[in-house]
């Protein structure tokens, strides 16, 4: 899956990626070679930063929680820059707790 960022962002250690010879040679403190049969491939020591612009191809899947929110984000569904959550589809219901307190004043029936 090829991707170009479209701000500076932080790649996960161990994302197995096809990088351009210009990338390596900004990286390679921080790359492993990747397979014997990619040209190009490279699974990253440490996290990498890319900038706004860049290009390159993951190979494999991505972890989790690093495309979804990064799509969110540029797909606008976060349109206050203040607020650094992401919504939930649906409300968390409210949780009703009876406090220590609550329950010593509290006298049994008789």
């Amino acid at each position: 899956m090829k991707i170009t960022f479209k701000e500076l962002t932080n790649v996960p250690a161990a994302i197995a990626m096809i990088l351009t010879p210009d990338q390596v040679r900004a990286r390679t403190h921080a790359l492993e070679p990747y397979g014997d049969d990619l040209i190009g491939a490279y699974v990253g020591t440490q996290a990498l930063q890319f900038k706004a612009g860049e290009t390159v191809e993951i190979i494999g899947d991505l972890p989790k929680g690093m495309l979804p929110v990064y799509d969110q984000i540029r797909s606008g569904l976060m349109t206050d820059p203040e607020i650094n959550e992401l919504p939930f589809d649906n409300p968390m219901p409210e949780i009703k707790t009876i406090s220590k307190k609550t329950k010593q004043k509290e006298t049994p029936p008789e």
